[in-house]
This record gives structure tokens, C-alpha cells and sequence, in this order.
């Protein structure tokens, strides 16, 4: 008869690789800079998991995923300079806000970190009040 916590979990671990194969491996395109593992690539990308960029704020994490972000940034101690900018994700049609939110769960709580999930409904409030930015990359000043 089994555990129905077991099935739960199943379920919900279906669903993450679903969003990490649609989006984050996918049309977010994620994995080309912060790789599979999440642990970043040189040169392009700060790792994500273990991230105190992802695992903390989820209002300057989803500014970040909306508008991007571009120059060094400091992540858990460790300064990255990335040659490029981050895009964000706000000017491309095909990405909904319940999208981004499950590019934002999936991250926050993939690998070892385990943050609360975000809701497609605090990305839209996000979306709205920061609609000033208009996909312009943020500098890591601008967020902390």
C-alpha cells in the first residue's frame, strides 16, 4: 500500500526535473552559465547553489531573474566578475511569471539549498512595481 508522503515526494521531484529540463536546461537557457550542477562556470556565471544570492531575498533574487544583472558581484564571500551581463527574463514573450517563479523555486531548492518556493503571483507584483527597469540589468550596488 505504501506511504502516501513517498508518492508526494515523487510527485514533487517530477515536477522539478520537469522545470529544470523545460526552463532552466531549457528557454531560460540557465545551465549555460551556472551549469547543471549549479556551481557556475569561470568566466561566466557565479554558482547558485550554496548562494546567498539564492537562498536569501526572494525580492532582490527575482529582480534579478526579471531585469538581469550586469559588473563583479560578491556571492556567499567570493567576488565574480563576469565578462557579460545576466539577462533578465522580463522582455522575453515566451517566459511567463509562473515561469519565473518555477525557475525560482526550482534553484531555491535544488542542489543543497532549501528556500521557500516563490509564487507566480509575487512575481507579477514584482514584475509591476520594478516595471521602471524595462529588462535594463541591475549592478549588484542597485540590490543590497
Amino acid at each position: 500500500y505504501g506511504d502516501h508522503r513517498d508518492l508526494h515526494l515523487s510527485i514533487r521531484r517530477q515536477r522539478q526535473m520537469c522545470i529544470r529540463d523545460r526552463l532552466y536546461m531549457g528557454r531560460a537557457a540557465c545551465i549555460g552559465c551556472h551549469g547543471g550542477d549549479g556551481s557556475g562556470l569561470d568566466n561566466l556565471g557565479p554558482p547558485l547553489d550554496g548562494s546567498d544570492w539564492v537562498t536569501g531575498s526572494t525580492i532582490r533574487l527575482t529582480k534579478v531573474l526579471l531585469h538581469g544583472l550586469q559588473g563583479p558581484i560578491t556571492v556567499s564571500g567570493k567576488r565574480y566578475a563576469p565578462p557579460g551581463a545576466m539577462p533578465g527574463l522580463s522582455m522575453n514573450p515566451t517566459i511567463s511569471d509562473q515561469d519565473i517563479a518555477d525557475i525560482l523555486t526550482f534553484i531555491r531548492h535544488a542542489w543543497s539549498n532549501r528556500a521557500t518556493p516563490v509564487g507566480q503571483s509575487f512575481v507579477k507584483e514584482s514584475r509591476e512595481s520594478n516595471k521602471d527597469q524595462r529588462g535594463v540589468p541591475y549592478k549588484e550596488k542597485d540590490l543590497n
